[in-house]
């Protein structure tokens, strides 16, 4: 099953850096968790992130789902400078099977 979630959001900060910048703040300071979302505790092998066509491994913490760990990537699909990011979330691991 494919799920395609669109998000926008609002950043009151100059062009350059809401789009000049691989990304406007570390992503374990905002996925906190919340009710079935793990938080993520950091991320690895994240050198290039900002460069379409490449990834970062995203970690979470123990949780009602997860297990704890490595969990999914996050892969850059497309950058228009000024305009829009594309980010895939896919390979996702450590679920908790039977917990739903």
């Amino acid at each position: 099953m494919i799920t395609k979630v669109t998000v926008k959001t609002i950043y009151n900060c100059s062009l350059e850096r809401a789009f000049k910048t691989p990304m406007l703040c570390d992503v374990a300071k905002i996925h906190t968790g919340y009710w079935i979302m793990p938080k993520v505790t950091h991320c690895t092998e994240d050198e290039n992130w900002g460069i379409p066509g490449n990834s970062k491994k995203v970690f979470f913490a123990k949780s009602f789902t997860q297990k704890g760990g490595w969990g999914s990537m996050d892969k850059v699909i497309e950058r228009i400078e000024n305009k829009y990011w594309k980010i895939e979330v896919s390979r996702f691991s450590n679920l908790d099977v039977g917990v739903f």
